[in-house]
């Protein structure tokens, strides 16, 4: 499976790790309902796991054991990742969600813009929210199947 390596890493966060959920060392992170989960295609990423992990069925309500993991800042943290199919310069500054389940960044989901607008159920529609639509921006390419990523 294909890890993360971070450029320039900001410090250390916990966060209670979801019910039944298993990190390795490097799995990105998502934050679901306060509790820390494995990031999936078209969720926030909040950070990259420092270590592996698994944790009870209970742990959000009786365990209450933490995931440490190395925050990631929007547009301003870069790593290195390895791309499901290959890049090439004009692909720079496209938008891209991961592979769920294997961090590689997916090509076939590129996008121009990182965000659109989608009607809020939440008031019967009567306004549009932003909804992130892709998770990293190729920032440079390294190889044909990598390159630098910043996180949207």
């Amino acid at each position: 499976m294909a890890k993360i390596r971070l450029f320039n890493p900001e410090q250390s966060y916990t966060k209670i790790g979801t019910n039944s959920a298993s990190f390795a060392n490097g799995d990105a992170v998502s934050v679901t309902s306060g509790f820390a989960v494995k990031s999936t295609a078209g969720k926030r990423i909040v950070g990259i796991a420092n270590g592996a992990k698994t944790f009870a069925s209970d742990n959000q309500t009786v365990a209450l054991d933490t995931l440490s993991y190395t925050r990631v800042e929007p547009n301003d943290s870069l790593a290195e990742m390895v791309t499901s199919a290959s890049v090439t310069n004009a692909d720079v500054g496209k938008y891209y969600d991961l592979v769920t389940g294997t961090h590689l960044v997916d090509v076939a989901t590129a996008l121009v813009s990182e965000t659109g607008m989608v009607v809020n159920t939440s008031d019967a529609g009567a306004a549009t929210d932003p909804v992130l639509l892709r998770q990293v921006r190729l920032e440079k390419v390294l190889k044909s199947t990598s390159g630098v990523f910043s996180f949207v």
